[in-house]
């Protein structure tokens, strides 16, 4: 239980290591404050020994803020988000962070590592070829399916929308491709909501190129996917990865671009939730509850370390700010 993230200080030359163990599902909220405020809520987390990093499995949100270089590596996990929303969150913070470059990790905590120069293997989980969905269609919840998947074989091309392409990287390898090529046979699509693909594929059988792009992080991808398909190139589609995808499709598709200021009004209605409702702990109430029940219970020493909420004066008056400036393109 928690949402554990990784965050890093550098200042003057000098990282520090910090962990905290339930902002990684609001680490966005956080990062929306601007730098000095984050900057003096990172410094009030669990400082950690250079060495005790989580691993790609553990962590589910990270960020790295460069004071000397004035440059934010960031991502968080287990957000089902689409790539018009992640660009309209992204836009409120470039507004911030005036003056900052950011830079989203698409690989997770292997980019914060080797940003610092350090080893990989700090940070891998070495049970990470687990069990995964296969290739597939979500034939019973089409809500599901919000994977945005193609191919060109033979100079034609064909799109699909998919719940999963996992399986692809593992069961399929390159080799016979026909199975899940089967799955893709339209040669137009509309995408039937406003949020769009939240990730996408590409195969291009006749130059054995694979192109992709996800919102989730991918430690190693590209090391891994050599390993898995020796004779095809992979490609990540960097920054726009949406627009990058549908140019290489010469076909019919449509996908709605929501409205910036309904996106961003959704990003502050949840700042302004966060901001109310404050930095608190209840996992003290909750085991005196299961205590009075007659249970035992014990507390991993972990779930204490939180950072508490700072210089809360300020928000309200940001969040009035960045409200009435929308949209910030």
């Amino acid at each position: 239980m928690g949402q554990r993230a990784n965050l890093v200080l550098i200042e003057n030359g000098e990282w520090q290591l910090f962990y905290d163990h339930w902002i990684a599902n609001s680490l966005h909220y956080e990062l929306l404050w601007g730098p000095s405020i984050t900057v003096d809520y990172v410094r009030g987390m669990k400082q950690q020994a250079p060495d005790s990093w989580l691993d790609e499995v553990w962590c589910e949100g990270a960020a790295l803020i460069d004071l000397d270089r004035k440059h934010l590596l960031w991502y968080m996990t287990g957000r089902a988000c689409s790539w018009h929303a992640i660009e309209a969150l992204i836009a409120l913070l470039h507004y911030q962070w005036q003056g900052w470059t950011l830079e989203w990790a698409w690989q997770g905590l292997i980019d914060l590592v080797r940003y610092l120069g350090l080893p990989d293997h700090l940070v891998l989980a070495p049970t990470w070829q687990g069990e995964r969905e296969r290739f597939s269609v979500d034939a019973e919840f089409d809500e599901n399916n919000t994977i945005l998947a193609s191919y060109k074989q033979h100079g034609e091309y064909r799109v699909g929308r998919i719940a999963s392409w996992e399986g692809i990287i593992e069961e399929r390898r390159g080799e016979d491709l026909s199975e899940s090529l089967a799955l893709l046979q339209a040669t137009e699509l509309v995408w039937p909501d406003m949020d769009g693909p939240s990730s996408g594929i590409h195969l291009d059988c006749d130059t054995q190129t694979l192109y992709y792009w996800t919102l989730e992080a991918f430690p190693l991808a590209h090391e891994r996917l050599a390993a898995l398909w020796p004779n095809w190139k992979t490609v990540y589609l960097f920054d726009n990865p949406l627009q990058k995808h549908l140019a290489l499709l010469p076909l019919e598709i449509r996908i709605a671009q929501p409205d910036l200021l309904s996106l961003q009004q959704e990003w502050l209605e949840g700042l302004a939730r966060h901001y109310a409702r404050g930095v608190s702990n209840p996992i003290t109430k909750i085991a005196e509850r299961f205590q009075q029940e007659g249970k035992m219970v014990q507390i991993n020493p972990y779930a204490f370390y939180s950072a508490p909420s700072v210089r809360d004066a300020e928000k309200q008056a940001i969040l009035q700010d960045l409200q009435a400036r929308l949209p910030i393109a």
